[in-house]
């Protein structure tokens, strides 16, 4: 099945619902009154919020690449993180595609054939292979058609179903649905021209009703109808007053700020984001950043780090510890004045150096062999120590 673009996509299956029953359509201004058409754009905003803010975070990490568990910023490396093909910074290429990812449950990128860039597809066609490896065909960009097909092993591909999303999703549709049928219905109901004709008892006692009757129904107020500009006058006894089929009327609806919250904490619940951080809530900040990482960030920063090894490295280079990660460390701010009491213990433990420590806190490490040695404390001591100093310590 092809694959369009997030919002193409989107437009795509909103304008694409056919039903083969007919719908109740509910009037258009009832829609509006009702407030459904104001929680559909709340949620249509708080769906895509979500994405954004997801895709954004992941955009900003860091991809670490290893050779043979070394880090190296190699050739790979620049190419990840700073420009993977030439009409994209690297932040640019990561955030489509993992808004791609999130909003349609699948990515894939390829490469071009002459090893240079990495290209997001906007749509293909996957084989339905059980045993035998799949492979992509249909493949395009744009107006790029890919002529041939591409295997698994040589593509970046991730497939992410998120049922919760998904439920979302078609609710939006729905009510996409329900909307576009009473426009459509008011559309057709307010087009023509509907005229209250008043004809008075002297009127209906001429001699010549039936005539003037017929000559202005057929001639008079079609000719009228048709001009952009006229005026028709009418027969002693005749009074005609144009019918207003709009209704106007006001409810009680939530407050604007009520229905944003609600929308937004159900698109968070459903991209698993703490929801205080799509509706601004302070308290908690830190749980809330904390548990993004935890439920949403860290598992697709996963996929896509096994994703990328596997498509980079043999089964061999990988055992031997040649690696991609996608660091999502950096994600959290951090106050070196903070963590200044836990980077003393850390080092004084003797758990990790300078130098290893030194990217925790945003800064580069190093390299000066004596920050790359481990230190021990002289208060930490074993328990033989402790006994055959009596419990003294230096």
């Amino acid at each position: 099945m092809n694959k369009t673009g997030v919002f193409k996509n989107f437009l795509d299956q909103v304008f694409g619902i056919k039903s083969e029953n007919k719908k109740e359509v509910i009037p258009l201004n009832e829609l509006i009154i009702s407030g459904e058409f104001q929680t559909l754009r709340m949620d249509t905003y708080a769906l895509f919020t979500a994405v954004e803010m997801l895709a954004n975070l992941l955009a900003d990490c860091e991809i670490k690449v290893f050779n043979e568990g070394r880090e190296e910023h190699n050739r790979l490396w620049q190419k990840l993180n700073y420009r993977p093909n030439v009409n994209q910074t690297a932040t640019a290429f990561w955030r489509e595609f993992y808004s791609k990812l999130l909003y349609e449950g699948q990515v894939m990128s390829f490469e071009t054939f002459d090893a240079e860039q990495w290209i997001i597809a906007d749509g293909f066609t996957l084989s339905d292979y059980v045993i035998r490896e799949k492979y992509f065909s249909d493949v395009y960009r744009g107006t790029f058609q890919s002529r041939v097909s591409f295997p698994m092993s040589e593509v970046l591909y991730i497939s992410y179903p998120n049922e919760n999303a998904e439920a979302l999703k078609t609710g939006l549709l729905s009510k996409y649905d329900k909307l576009i049928l009473a426009a459509t219905e008011s559309y057709e109901n307010g087009t023509g021209n509907k005229v209250f004709l008043n004809i008075n008892q002297v009127a209906q006692a001429d001699v010549k009703f039936e005539e003037r009757y017929k000559d202005l129904m057929t001639n008079r107020f079609k000719s009228f109808f048709k001009s952009r500009n006229a005026v028709m006058p009418l027969f002693n006894g005749y009074s005609a007053a144009f019918a207003n089929s709009s209704t106007s009327g006001t409810a009680t609806v939530k407050d604007i700020l009520e229905l944003s919250k609600d929308s937004l904490v159900k698109a968070a619940q459903a991209y698993k984001i703490a929801p205080a951080l799509l509706t601004g809530d302070v308290a908690g900040l830190k749980d809330a950043v904390d548990f993004t990482l935890t439920s949403a960030l860290d598992p697709l920063a996963n996929a896509s780090s096994e994703v990328l090894s596997t498509g980079f490295y043999g089964v061999d280079e990988i055992v031997r510890g040649s690696k991609c990660v996608v660091d999502t460390s950096n994600i959290k701010h951090v106050d070196i004045f903070d963590i200044a009491a836990s980077v003393e213990k850390l080092i004084s433990s003797g758990f990790m150096n300078i130098d290893e420590l030194r990217p925790f806190a945003g800064l580069n490490p190093t390299g000066r062999p004596e920050h790359q040695q481990y230190y021990l404390s002289k208060n930490y001591s074993t328990i033989d120590e402790i006994m055959r100093t009596g419990g003294e310590t230096e």
